[in-house]
């Protein structure tokens, strides 16, 4: 419950955090570029927030998505209308129900078991996954260290950061290619499991 509106806060502030909904724009965007589906392939979002991505995918690909706070989806339907609630470790559909699933600034939130158990779960829902996890020692990592070192409150207080070899480890099960993204912020992580 109190994960709930530390995202309704993030996601709903409007004006307020307005640098921070710039960026995370521009992010959506380049993220968008990467996913290269066949046309009206079907993609579901986890974590989809105010459906941004979403928005910008449905013009091309049949898409889906859903977050946990019920705040949050009722915002993103304004921008697309298939979003429900739902938690991402436990998912409503059928094995290899879609042809992507992809996820952004959702991972580095959760503890290393649940990571497994959302990877998983995401690997079961398609073949194809594809998610963003920030960069130990990136710009996003330095800021929050900023933002600590000088007393002030980081928006997101739990969130971690890791390293290439970290999430190799992490996922070796998993045929993974891992490359820098957006400014070297994040890395992206694309899983193959056929």
């Amino acid at each position: 419950m109190m994960k709930d509106k530390v995202w309704d806060s993030y996601w709903l502030s409007g004006r307020k955090q307005f640098f921070l909904h710039f960026i995370r724009y521009f992010q959506d965007y380049l993220f968008t570029k990467k996913i290269k589906c066949v046309k009206n392939s079907r993609i579901l979002e986890a974590g989809c927030g105010t459906g941004m991505s979403l928005s910008m995918l449905q013009k091309k690909y049949r898409v889906v998505g859903f977050d946990i706070s019920k705040e949050v989806v009722k915002a993103a339907r304004g921008r697309c209308k298939n979003v429900f609630v739902a938690d991402v470790k436990k998912l409503p559909f059928k094995d290899r129900s879609f042809d992507l699933i992809f996820a952004q600034g959702m991972l580095e939130h959760f503890t290393i078991e649940d990571i497994k158990k959302t990877v998983d779960e995401m690997s079961r829902i398609s073949n194809h996954v594809m998610t963003t996890v920030p960069r130990k020692n990136g710009s996003i990592d330095i800021a929050s260290r900023i933002y600590k070192f000088f007393g002030l409150k980081w928006i997101f207080p739990d969130e971690e950061y890791y390293d290439e070899d970290f999430l190799t480890s992490l996922l070796k099960k998993y045929r993974l290619k891992i490359e820098n993204f957006f400014f070297y912020c994040f890395y992206l992580i694309t899983i193959n499991s056929e």
